[in-house]
C-alpha cells in the first residue's frame, strides 16, 4: 500500500482548485463577451430604428 502524504492530497486540491478557476474565468469571460455582443446588436437596432 502506497502511504498517502498530506502533502499530495494539499497538492492535488490545489491543483483542482487551480483548473476550477480557470475554467471558471473562461466561462465567464464568454458569457460576458456574448452579453456585450447581443447588447451591442441591439443598441444597433434600436438606432436604426430612429433614425
Amino acid at each position: 500500500m502506497h502511504s498517502i502524504t498530506t502533502d499530495k492530497v494539499v497538492d492535488a486540491l490545489l491543483l483542482m482548485l487551480g483548473f476550477t478557476s480557470v475554467a471558471v474565468l473562461i466561462v465567464g469571460l464568454v458569457i460576458y463577451g456574448v452579453y456585450l455582443f447581443f447588447r451591442n446588436t441591439k443598441d444597433d437596432d434600436n438606432k436604426r430604428n430612429q433614425l
